[in-house]
């Protein structure tokens, strides 16, 4: 009995310390590629950066979350799944909006199984930077103690008055949009479905926004809207069409999210947040596509798939299938996140045969951004001015990427808290900017002057095919025009460093100079916001005078005659000095209202209006939000360790800039690259190249307690640290 009992220990003794022996020989590996990758890097959180276990056991730095379900909502009312600054874990109340550094959160769903079955993953799985490094709710504390009533108020009113810019920008800017899907859906049906296609931003936030905006102008018109959104289950596809009948019955309606923290400011419309329709009892004895066809016998309906690549794919092609027979009068509209090239993916031959696709666009990112540009900076209403060295460094970082609007006013919000919090004496103190004597009102003023005459030059270009037209319809009055210009370009009494005449002299050319008349009409659409129909109306009715062909005398009608011969532009430049000898006086008062014109409606750069607005150009707390230094740091460590899958993935996570990635777009991207690898080979690498980036200090792993032995395997939440 004691020899049995002796062999009983010696076998089940080390069964029991296997798990903690691979445990622990996993943590060490980890710390053993930390120094080696960590090693003379100022990377923050590399030590100690995979949270749901340290090495003393404790788990004090383990954002607990739990997982949403498909049917909860937020304390507010909107969606967990929806892109708001509500959405935050159980610790942590943040406000996505106002934190002080950035994030990537990995959203994931419990609906999938414990194997880590990536193909099942939907938009619900998303990659996001939040603007937080640390809990959001003491960085507002932390902000909003010891500054003034005053600048809290105006800080408050000008967050809001962004968010409200940014919104009408998006929509108004999507205006065409709307009308071209309204005229694909009441056009005549053919036998096939027809199909629109419409390429969504990154943001989500946009995205909801723009489908929302297009159902409600859709129901405007008379057409029945109904949507299929990514947040619900749809792994059938009779679930799919349920969802889409009850959506059909009961519209969703946006709901403006609000904030968790009202201690310090008022809630903000930041990002809309989708009210789900309560279901009604779906019957076993009625068939969705019964009940959808009659509602299409009523008129028109378009159903809307916000998100392509949210939806498995066999469910996808059965509801498509199944929806195409239902009536000649429905329409579907398909949003995709990632490219239009991903369709062919996901639509199988057999359904493409019954489809018939039209692709539409949206607004450019350059356009939406241009009018956010204009509603900030050129507007007089506006409670902020933005210094051009910030406006440069959004143009250039920006508009030049595929971030959305959305990313920019978000990173902009942030920006100007933590310019708020670094000056909270000097916060509404601009005796620093106001004087053009010192050199940096002085140089700000330069700058926003060329900016402002590099817009008008561009006007000037666009203008150039109407003015060549104008001068073929009438060539003698532009010629004229010509003349006075020309001869007061070369009077040496002028002052050269008129900027009207800078303009007039940069752009070279007959064509451009022949019709000021056309000129002044696309300046009048740019100032429109200065007020100024009473001058516009003076300036037009001064150069219709002068352009009044009826002008009889001796040297206007020998010009005349010239003027408009075969040789009529040398004449022109050969004589206008000397024409120019009876109308030096016109010439004059030509030039002269053209540049008292524009510079009143110049007015943004007046020295009052620095004197009078808080002036805002940190570029330094902008460039802390934005990914430029990450990336860098992650090159660096990449340069130490190569691996081609970590870059492949860290690749796809830079093309968006990291602000929004869905994480089944990263897994398809990381399969397209990797085609001839088993789908088990590929999931177990991909996983692995998550957890590198773990490792490596980029990546930290959060979860609810009870998870944390299969983090690596279920990828139930992932948070970026960077």
């Amino acid at each position: 009995c004691i020899v049995s009992h002796l062999i009983l220990c010696l076998v089940t003794f080390p069964i029991f310390q296997m798990t903690p022996r691979r445990e622990s020989t996993r943590i060490a590996n980890r710390a053993d590629i930390k120094y080696q990758l960590g090693q003379g890097c100022d990377a923050p959180n590399v030590a100690g950066s995979v949270s749901g276990r340290s090495e003393s056991g404790s788990e004090d730095n383990v954002t607990r979350s739990v997982p949403p379900s498909d049917d909860d909502t937020t304390a507010d009312g909107s969606s967990p799944y929806s892109d708001s600054p509500s959405q935050s874990s159980d610790d942590d109340s943040s406000d996505g909006d106002l934190q002080l550094s950035s994030d990537i959160e990995c959203h994931s769903s419990d609906d999938r199984d414990l194997n880590g079955n990536l193909q099942s993953m939907s938009v619900n799985e998303s990659v996001q930077i939040r603007s937080s490094k640390t809990n959001s709710r003491k960085a507002l504390e932390a902000f909003g103690t010891g500054l003034d009533g005053n600048v809290m108020q105006f800080y408050t009113q000008m967050v809001e008055q962004l968010d409200n810019d940014i919104s009408t920008i998006i929509t108004e800017s999507n205006q065409t949009l709307y009308r071209s899907v309204l005229d694909f859906v009441l056009a005549p049906k053919q036998a096939l479905l027809s199909t629109g296609v419409i390429k969504t931003s990154v943001d989500r936030s946009d995205n909801t926004l723009l489908f929302s905006n297009l159902s409600s102008y859709l129901r405007e018109n008379g057409v029945q809207v109904a949507r299929l959104l990514p947040n619900i289950s749809c792994s059938t596809t009779i679930d799919a069409l349920w969802s889409v009948y009850e959506s059909l019955s009961q519209p969703i309606s946006i709901a403006t999210s609000e904030s968790t923290s009202t201690r310090y400011r008022s809630s903000l419309p930041s990002s809309p947040a989708l009210a789900m329709p309560k279901f009604s009892v779906r019957s076993k004895n009625v068939r969705p596509e019964q009940l959808l066809a009659k509602a299409a016998a009523k008129g028109h309906i378009v159903i809307i798939i916000d998100f392509a690549e949210s939806v498995p794919q066999a469910v996808l092609n059965a509801f498509i299938q199944r929806i195409s027979t239902i009536s000649s009068s429905t329409s579907l509209i398909l949003g995709v996140s990632s490219s239009i090239t991903i369709l062919e993916e996901l639509l199988f031959e057999s359904t493409l045969r019954f489809m018939l696709m039209k692709t539409f666009s949206t607004c450019s990112d350059q356009d939406m951004v241009t009018n956010l540009v204009r509603s900030v900076v050129l507007s007089d209403e506006y409670s902020i001015q933005i210094g051009p060295n910030v406006l440069d460094y959004i143009l250039t970082r920006f508009v030049r990427s595929s971030t959305s609007l959305r990313a920019v006013g978000r990173c902009l919000r942030s920006a100007l808290m933590l310019h708020v919090d670094q000056q909270r004496e000097n916060a509404l103190n601009p005796k620093s900017y106001d004087d053009e004597s010192t050199e940096l009102g002085n140089a700000a003023i330069k700058k926003y002057r060329v900016q402002y005459w590099k817009h008008l030059e561009t006007l000037l270009q666009i203008a150039r095919s109407q003015i060549m037209q104008a001068y073929l319809r009438n060539p003698f009055p532009a010629a004229k025009l010509y003349s006075y210009l020309e001869a007061y370009f070369q009077d040496r009494s002028c002052n050269s460093d008129n900027p009207i005449l800078k303009i007039l002299q940069s752009v070279s050319g007959m064509t451009v100079q022949n019709d000021l008349l056309s000129v002044l009409n696309e300046c009048q659409n740019v100032f429109s916001g200065q007020k100024l129909a009473e001058e516009s109306k003076k300036c037009e009715a001064f150069i219709a005078r002068l352009l009044d062909p009826a002008l009889t005398t001796k040297t206007h009608s020998s010009f005349q005659e010239k003027a408009t011969g075969p040789n009529s532009r040398r004449y022109i430049k050969n004589n206008a000095f000397a024409v120019a000898s009876n109308v030096s006086s016109d010439s004059a008062d030509v030039a002269q209202f053209l540049k008292d014109w524009i510079d009143s409606s110049l007015k943004p750069f007046h020295k009052l209006r620095f004197s009078s607005f808080w002036y805002f150009d940190d570029v330094s707390a902008l460039r802390q939000l934005c990914p430029g230094n990450l990336e860098r740091r992650i090159f660096e460590l990449l340069s130490q360790h190569r691996d081609t899958d970590i870059s492949t993935v860290l690749s796809h996570i830079r093309e968006s800039l990291c602000f929004a990635i869905d994480l089944g777009i990263l897994y398809g991207k990381f399969q397209c690259m990797h085609t001839k690898i088993l789908q088990v080979e590929l999931q177990a690498r991909f996983m692995q190249a998550i957890e590198d980036l773990c490792v490596l200090g980029i990546i930290r792993h959060s979860t609810k307690a009870g998870y944390v032995d299969r983090i690596i395997s279920t990828q139930l939440r992932v948070t970026s640290d960077s």
